[in-house]
Parts: C-alpha cells; structure tokens; sequence
C-alpha cells in the first residue's frame, strides 16, 4: 500500500508540474553593435589632433548623433554614419555641410583621420 501511494504521489505532482520548456534555438543577434576602425565600439569618446595642432573632442553616441567640442568655438552637433572605413559628420544647421573623413590604422597603431582636401588628423580613443 505505502509503494503505491508513493507511486500516485510521484504520479501527482509529474501531472501537476509543467513541462520543461525546450531551449531555444540559438539565432544570430539581431544587430552587432558598430565597430570604429580601431576594433571598438564606434559610440565613444575620441581626441582628434588636426595637422595644424588644434585639439578637439568628438562624442559619438550610440543612436548615430555626435558633439563635437573644441577651445574657442561653440559645439557642433549632429548627426554621423561610419561605413567602409568612411567616416561622415553631417553637422545640424542650414550652413553646415556632411564631410566625410577616410580613417586608417598604420602598422604602428597610429590612427588617421584624411579629410576631402588631404588634410590628415590623428585619432586617439579616449580613456574610459
């Protein structure tokens, strides 16, 4: 009697208790977070150097908008792409125009930023 008490009791509760869910199929994640040329992620912080030695910062954020930051000037805002080591700012405002930089990594890690005209900048991503 107590073995077939035992037996419905286990009976019960296999009745009772949901059945195990089978795991999901492992897919692709949907959208891989963008990279810069550098391997990192593309929304971040950059110190840019101009050939001229003028400093400034550029705030990229995930949602493809941008501040730009320099001494003696306003910030610029706007709006970015990044595709085939093409970077292009398109800056808000009726007189401000999209530029697009060619981004390099040399064999010595220097990162390089040409604009149109041939002028040649120096990226460096900014600490964390």
């Amino acid at each position: 009697m107590r073995k077939l008490l035992t037996l419905a009791s286990v009976l019960a509760l296999a009745a009772c208790s949901e059945a195990e869910a089978p795991a999901p199929e492992p897919t692709e994640e949907a959208a891989m977070a963008p990279t810069a040329i550098d391997g990192g992620p593309l929304a971040a912080t950059y110190n840019v150097v101009g050939p001229d030695g003028a400093a400034s910062v550029w705030i990229l954020a995930e949602d493809g908008t941008f501040t730009l930051t320099a001494e003696g000037v306003d910030p610029v805002t706007g709006t970015y792409t990044f595709e085939n080591e093409v970077f292009c700012a398109d800056p808000v405002g009726e007189d401000a125009a999209e530029i697009c930089y060619t981004q390099a990594i040399a064999e010595d890690g220097t990162w390089t930023s040409t604009d149109p005209d041939g002028a040649t900048s120096t990226v460096t991503r900014a600490a964390e």
